[in-house]
């Protein structure tokens, strides 16, 4: 008996944790455009290569992804 109502009460607050989420406007101010991470290492590829001038390499991620204009 009271393993069935701790088990209900469980899964209730599972479901409203999950349609809160699902269902909730996102508060936080969409990012600018850039690259996207991949799992687990996220953007550690899109670092200059060894070698590799550093400011040509962040003046190509300007062209692809823009740059805010400084005041």
């Amino acid at each position: 008996m009271a393993f069935t109502i701790i088990i209900t009460l469980i899964l209730g607050a599972l479901g409203l944790y999950i349609l809160k989420h699902t269902f909730s406007p996102k508060k936080s101010p969409p990012l600018p455009p850039g690259p996207r991470p991949k799992p687990l290492i996220g953007n550690l590829l899109d670092l200059p290569k060894t070698g590799e001038l550093e400011y040509t390499h962040w003046l190509a991620h300007k062209s692809l992804y823009g740059a805010s204009s400084l005041p």
